[in-house]
């Protein structure tokens, strides 16, 4: 990059890439994340890809500051894009996943983790360990996970066990299962319907699942239909 990494060039960096009325938008969309900048998500990307090439990637990771919602992000995203060893991944998703106060943060983080397409089984076990935890962005991470990178006819009845283990009373779990769901029921939606029609998750979960099928462009008229009249 032709610069040494430091906390204060990350700083530098974030502070010349402020945007006011980006913040202030996103600030309403994510009002329980730490103190926001303002830094849009395309150049935190970029920024991210580039210190992932760094030779001292786990240093820099393990110095970084946490104070600002941008550098939590930026942390996440290093991770997502670094090119190592699977079993390094993990354990930098270990220390990482605790900073998670955010859908945004979690979401982001979750979708950048391309590597558990490559290595499904030793991410699928990782992950599976937060399936009992009570924190409401483990069990997020966990869901989003499931939905970025499982959503496959092999692992379905596994994402049914996981939603109906998780403690789902959290309003950010809940939407995830939904937002799952919805996805599986889009790719295998006779399969999906069947758990629909047979499954213990909260009415609150259940109906929200049902609307995000409905809203899908990619369901059509007939089953929308249809899926409406399971409404509880």
């Amino acid at each position: 990059m032709g610069n040494i990494i430091t906390n204060k060039y990350i700083t530098d960096f974030l502070m010349s890439n402020i945007d006011e009325k980006y913040k202030i938008f996103s600030s309403n969309l994510i009002p329980d994340c730490n103190k926001m900048l303002g830094v849009r998500l395309p150049i935190l990307r970029k920024f991210a890809k580039k210190i992932a090439k760094e030779n001292n990637v786990k240093d820099i990771l393990e110095t970084m500051n946490c104070t600002y919602f941008e550098e939590v992000m930026l942390q996440g995203l290093i991770i997502g894009y670094y090119k190592c060893d699977i079993h390094i991944i993990i354990e930098l998703c270990k220390k990482f996943v605790p900073k998670i106060d955010n859908w945004s943060i979690c979401d982001s983080f979750c979708n950048s983790l391309k590597i558990a397409k490559k290595y499904p089984n030793e991410m699928l076990s990782y992950i599976s360990s937060y399936i009992a935890s009570k924190n409401t962005y483990e069990l997020r991470f966990l869901i989003v996970m499931l939905l970025n990178h499982f959503v496959e006819d092999k692992y379905l009845n596994y994402i049914f066990y996981v939603i109906n283990t998780v403690e789902d009373s959290e309003y950010y779990v809940q939407m995830a299962v939904a937002w799952l769901l919805s996805v599986c029921y889009i790719k295998y939606p006779q399969t999906t319907l069947n758990y629909l029609k047979d499954c213990n998750i909260n009415k609150f979960t259940y109906n929200k699942t049902i609307q995000k099928i409905t809203e899908s462009f990619r369901v059509s008229d007939h089953d929308k239909e249809i899926l409406k009249k399971l409404k509880k």
